[in-house]
């Protein structure tokens, strides 16, 4: 856009951009943030609750896609036998916990 309309420092247009972009890429460029950043980030995003129109483009962002979750993305890799009994013991913990909070009443 600063090509077509032109700066005005440089005599070439109406913008008053003081360059013709694509210089910079932000104060973070190259560098990481530190843990404690990192937390405070998390801290401040917990328990965000999103607007419905918010909702609505992040659902329409992922239509067409596959789930990573449903297995879809590891169609035709096997799973080792690690990973195999990882899942199996997970699911049994899973179904436990149930279980005993069904029994619970909870």
């Amino acid at each position: 856009m600063i090509s077509i309309y032109g700066r005005k420092d440089l005599g070439t247009g109406i913008l008053h951009n003081k360059t013709s972009g694509g210089i910079g890429g932000g104060s973070m460029k190259g560098k990481s943030q530190s843990e404690n950043t990192k937390i405070k980030i998390g801290n401040a995003n917990r328990g965000r609750i999103h607007s419905k129109k918010s909702r609505e483009n992040m659902s329409e962002s992922h239509l067409g896609k596959p789930n990573p979750k449903s297995g879809e993305s590891r169609k035709g890799k096997p799973l080792s036998e690690k990973h195999r009994k990882n899942k199996s013991e997970a699911a049994k913990l899973w179904w436990k916990k149930r279980k005993e909070e069904k029994v619970n009443g909870n």
